[in-house]
């Protein structure tokens, strides 16, 4: 039986009899509790088979609780072996956790890089600020665990040296994010930083520039090539939207064919296609005004970084993720490839141009900032703007709050406009949990269309493949998510845009978003409102205004002189 441990003398000169006063008790309720860890892990290993899917599911997330916990027991560990003093990824440290621990070069730098971030603030030479108290805090309950923590450590190391005096100010932010996102979404948190505290970006255009390779190997044995390299902001935009319209299942095939290629076989085939036919809105003739049939696989379009010793992770960089199961490396089609080339150019979907990016108009007269594209990847605004085409340049106008009032491109009003105002206004799926950039979204009516919602682009959203496919448009079916207008009640339709709750119609939340996600029964018993806390969300233009507007900033959606640019949780 695991009993609890409690505080007895103090002490601690490393004798079994003596203890310490902190809540983890003596040495020798340490020795304990290790010796009935391992057996409970004995224990554990079995038994699952004879439990329901329900109480499977549930036992399992209370055992990933405690797991994640572990990161404040590394931690301590670690601490102590650094002599209180602060714990740093050198090559000893790493070294030694690597041969002593027996774990990988990875493991071993996520658990320094967290067990960093987590110690306490009274060790020796540690940096005024640098500790996070409250994601420790979030660790010590178990809502995230080293891994959360080691991308949060890789954000801030990012930062240039002002930037480092604003972690004491990031920290109840990111504590408040931890159980709001998925651990793969803190990886937009470089980004999100810097637009939000107005720091600079700390790699320049001409950095990256100098930075840019594409390198094509002498055939090898079965006369194939290996790419490899690294592209521009730009030219990722570009492939991502590429494969976004054309690297879906059924893409470039003739209709109704079978498809058994695997995701990396469709994303070669559209830049084969692309490099031979073209690719832009200049003179095509291919392609309709809707989105993409299906979203991409998980971690599309990445690799691992160099050095790492590890594969790329499982990421929501793009694509819809909640609920989704992970993909499995499929075998590579034994049949021989299919005719993928058209006979005419290859247009973007929704007839937009190839890359959509958005920014603020005070970004764009300044020259400054970051721009977002609609395939969730960012590039610098003087990148963006010279590599726009001047006939096709998009006015959202937006009132205070950051919702569109009007828009138009000298051409007829329809689903491409609306879908770049949405664009500008939301930045990606608002659908609770989702990672979806717009390339890989619906256009949702909020209000379902057969029952008088009208389509206005202030009475839709933007919703990922998965979510949209969940949604009950009657809101009849309790045990499937639904969608409310959260705006005004006089600005609601009779009966359809009531939100449950006691903020029916009020604020909600530090953007007053226009839509609310209600969560199936099963889900959550008193179905709360839910919305998208997504980091890279935060760099959409209509979403900064509203930011701003609730703290009482200016109308441009700049905070005010003398208003903190950091905003309240």
């Amino acid at each position: 039986m695991i009993r609890y441990f409690v505080p007895m003398t103090n002490g601690g000169d490393g004798n079994d009899s003596t203890c310490t006063g902190r809540p983890a008790g003596c040495v020798a309720d340490l020795r304990e509790a290790v010796g009935h860890f391992a057996a409970a892990v004995d224990v554990i290993t079995g038994g699952w088979d004879l439990l329901d899917d329900d109480a499977r599911h549930e036992l399992y997330v209370e055992l990933e609780t405690a797991r994640r916990r572990l990161a404040i027991v590394h931690t301590e560990y670690l601490s102590a072996t650094a002599n209180g003093r602060v714990v740093k990824q050198t090559p000893a440290a790493m070294r030694k956790l690597v041969e002593n621990a027996h774990v990988s070069r990875a493991e071993a730098r996520r658990r320094l890089a967290a067990a960093h971030r987590l110690q306490r603030a009274e060790v020796q030479d540690r940096p005024p600020k640098h500790d996070l108290p409250a994601v420790r805090q979030r660790v010590e309950e178990g809502v995230a665990g080293a891994d959360a923590v080691e991308l949060i450590h890789k954000a801030l190391d990012e930062l240039p040296e002002r930037g480092n005096e604003l972690v004491h100010v990031a920290d109840p932010h990111f504590a408040d994010l931890l159980d709001k996102v998925q651990v793969d979404d803190l990886r937009h948190l470089g980004p999100m930083q810097r637009a939000l505290w107005g720091l600079d970006d700390p790699y320049s255009d001409e950095d990256r520039q100098r930075r840019r390779s594409v390198r094509l190997s002498q055939p090898d044995g079965d006369n194939m090539s290996r790419i490899s390299g690294h592209v521009t902001p730009e030219m990722g935009a570009i492939l991502r939207r590429l494969w976004a319209d054309f690297a879906g299942p059924g893409a470039l095939l003739p209709k109704g064919a079978d498809d058994d290629r695997t995701a990396d076989q469709r994303r070669h085939d559209a830049v084969e296609a692309g490099i031979a036919t073209g690719f832009g809105s200049e003179g095509s003739d291919e392609g309709t005004d809707e989105g993409p049939s299906e979203g991409p696989e998980e971690g599309a379009g990445e690799e691992p970084d160099e050095g790492s010793g590890e594969g790329p992770d499982t990421g929501p960089d793009e694509g819809p993720v909640d609920g989704s199961p992970p993909a499995s490396p499929a075998p590579p089609s034994p049949s021989p490839a299919p005719n993928i080339r058209p006979a005419k150019r290859l247009r973007p979907k929704r007839g937009t141009t190839s890359i959509v990016v958005t920014m603020h108009i005070s970004e764009l007269a300044k020259m400054t900032g970051t721009a977002l594209t609609d395939v969730s990847t960012t590039m610098s605004i003087g990148e963006a703007v010279r590599g726009a085409d001047a006939r096709d340049v998009f006015l959202s106008v937006m009132d205070f709050r950051g919702r569109n009032l009007w828009f138009g491109r000298s051409r007829r009003a329809g689903s491409p406009n609306q879908y770049l105002a949405l664009c500008a206004e939301e930045g990606m799926s608002t659908a609770p949990g989702s990672s979806s950039p717009p390339a890989y979204c619906d256009i949702h009516h909020i209000d379902k269309w057969d029952t008088g919602g009208p389509t206005d682009v202030d009475a839709m959203t933007l919703a990922d493949y998965v979510m949209h496919g969940r949604v009950d448009d009657d809101r009849a079916d309790e045990n499937r998510w639904w969608t409310t207008r959260a705006g005004p009640p006089e600005h609601r339709e009779p009966g359809r845009g009531a939100a449950r709750g006691p903020e029916d119609g009020a604020r909600h939340g530090p953007e007053n978003p226009k839509v609310r996600w209600i969560p199936p029964k099963s889900m959550d018993p008193d179905r709360a409102p839910r919305e998208n806390h997504h980091p890279l969300g935060w760099l959409a233009p209509g979403r900064r205004i509203r930011r701003f507007s609730s703290r009482g900033a200016g109308s441009q959606g700049e905070p005010d002189e003398g208003v903190d640019r950091v905003p309240q949780a």
